[in-house]
Formats: C-alpha cells, sequence, structure tokens
C-alpha cells in the first residue's frame, strides 16, 4: 500500500515549520503599536502550543482568534514593560551620546531587559493558557522560574543567541519569534499545565 504523502513527517515538518514562520511576521504585523508586542507573544504562544503542534488548520485565523482572547489579559503588564523599555532607551541614548550621568551602567540595562523579558514570556505563556489576574501570572512566571530554573536559564540563552544572530544577520529577526516560541513552548507547556491542574 503506496503510503500517503500528507502522512509522512517531512510533510508535517514542513507544514509546521511554513506555520511557525507565518506567526513570525503575525507576531511583528500585530506588534506594530509596540504597547501589543505582550498581547502578541500571548497569541503566538497559544497559537503555537495549542494549535500548531497539534496540526490544526487556519492558522491565521486562530491567531487573530487568540489576540483578541488575550488583549485584556496582556496589556497592563504590556505597559509595565513598555515604560522600562522607554526608560533603557533615554538612559543608552545619554549614554551613546557621550553624557556621564546614568542611574545604571548600560549594560546593567540590557541585562535587566533579558531579565524582564523572560518573566514576561513566561507570564504571556500562563495568561494564554488560563484565565487569572495579574498577579496570579506573575507568580506562574515565578514558580517555573524558582521550580525549573534550567528553563529560565534556557530561554535566557535563547534571548542571548537571538540577540547576537540579529546583530549579524538582522534579517533573521522576522523568523526568530515564532521558531523561539516553538522551543520554549515545549519547555513550559508541562509547567503551566501542572500549576493550573492544581487549581481545576
Amino acid at each position: 500500500m503506496e503510503k500517503n504523502i500528507y502522512d509522512s513527517k517531512a510533510y508535517s515538518f514542513l507544514s509546521n515549520a511554513s506555520q511557525v514562520i507565518i506567526c513570525s511576521f503575525l507576531w511583528f504585523f500585530t506588534s506594530i503599536p509596540l504597547l501589543t508586542v505582550g498581547v502578541s507573544t500571548a497569541a503566538l504562544y497559544q497559537t503555537i502550543s495549542q494549535d500548531i503542534k497539534k496540526d490544526k488548520t487556519g492558522i491565521v485565523k486562530l491567531y487573530f482568534m487568540h489576540f483578541k482572547e488575550n488583549f485584556l489579559p496582556s496589556i497592563v503588564p504590556s505597559i509595565i514593560f513598555a515604560l522600562y523599555a522607554v526608560v533603557m532607551a533615554m538612559e543608552l541614548s545619554n549614554a551613546w551620546l557621550g553624557k556621564t550621568e546614568h542611574f545604571l551602567p548600560p549594560f546593567v540595562w540590557l541585562i535587566i531587559a533579558v531579565l524582564l523579558t523572560t518573566v514576561g514570556i513566561l507570564m504571556y505563556a500562563s495568561i494564554a493558557r488560563a484565565k487569572a489576574g495579574f498577579f496570579a501570572h506573575l507568580g506562574a512566571a515565578f514558580i517555573i522560574i524558582s521550580s525549573n530554573f534550567r528553563i529560565a536559564l534556557g530561554i535566557v540563552m535563547l534571548l542571548t543567541i537571538s540577540l547576537f544572530l540579529i546583530y549579524f544577520a538582522p534579517g533573521i529577526a522576522f523568523l526568530l519569534p515564532g521558531c523561539l516560541m516553538y522551543i520554549i513552548s515545549g519547555w513550559v507547556d508541562k509547567p503551566l499545565e501542572k500549576i493550573y491542574s492544581k487549581d481545576e
């Protein structure tokens, strides 16, 4: 009996890869207002974790559905992270212009940014996973960090490597969000399921 090409592992891989790339472009498109970066991240996580990995079709429609669902829960942490980004940008701009007065050295701002991004990714994954308040999602992020430190370290390493890749090959930035989230979702799905299964 001849095997159907649509059932092959190669087709499944190529199909998932193309959908992940599409999601990367959708993430950039929906992040243009900047304040919606967090909403886009939650939608990206949910689309990859709950749809692409389960071979669902209609990814674009599903992405925008998740974007709408996660908009209100994600907007508060997004504003908080955006405020930090603005302050950091002002400080780094002063450093670039040669001004000597700095609240923190430039590299410290960047380290804090990577750590906050790690917390943010975990928070947005939590938001996509369950309906809860801001502090519940923040708590879920810190539970994962404290009980699965390797996950947090892995995310930090991925973000750091991504920054280097973007520096040397800026065009690759358009592929990274989906690829990174595909990896990260594989790490955090089970810890989040464990956290929220206690409340169900």
